[in-house]
């Protein structure tokens, strides 16, 4: 990030990665500052807003259930949803922030809403892999309120969709994954 010879958009993509590796170390406040640089720029706007609403959802994934995770799930889903609504090509980042937010609905206990949004978008995207991540959470939510045959169903689509392990590949839900949760 010091290299003066950098583009501005390599930078910008440098300081994104950067992001998601302090989200995923846990250290949310110094992801949020780096991410406030990238904010500024027009072009990276629904990314860093998606990213945005990441750290939200991982912040109120840490808290106790109360009115600080509520204000957080709240606004991870401001963030994704202008995040959504931006991105141009209604491609890989939308897709993302339709999982996010169901992943939001199920953290504020609004399961109904949750298995609605992850149904959708297992209809809307065949075999992406936020449409196989999201079968797969149906379907445990299904299982934890008793519907045991739509679990079922669901956990065989994701069987199906992932077809042979050798070239599986989802950055949502790697095979490691997959296997503990099947």
């Amino acid at each position: 990030l010091k290299d003066d010879s950098l583009t501005k958009e390599r930078r910008t993509m440098a300081q994104i990665s950067q992001v998601d590796i302090l989200r995923q170390l846990g250290n949310i406040e110094k992801a949020r500052e780096v991410l406030a640089t990238v904010i500024e720029s027009e072009t990276f706007q629904a990314l860093a807003l998606s990213i945005s609403g990441r750290l939200e959802l991982s912040a109120a994934e840490q808290l106790p259930r109360g009115d600080e995770q509520a204000s957080r799930i709240k606004q991870a889903i401001e963030d994704l949803s202008t995040a959504q609504r931006l991105d141009p090509l209604n491609g890989e980042l939308s897709r993302k922030a339709m999982y996010w937010i169901g992943r939001c609905m199920e953290l504020s206990g609004d399961t109904a809403g949750a298995i609605d949004k992850y149904d959708r978008i297992g209809k809307l995207f065949g075999d992406t892999p936020e449409s196989i991540v999201s079968t797969l959470s149906k379907g445990n939510l299904e299982r934890l309120r008793g519907n045991t045959e739509l679990a079922l169903a669901d956990y065989r689509s994701v069987l199906e969709a992932v077809g042979e392990p050798l070239s599986y590949v989802n950055n949502l839900l790697p095979l490691s994954k997959l296997r503990k949760e099947m």
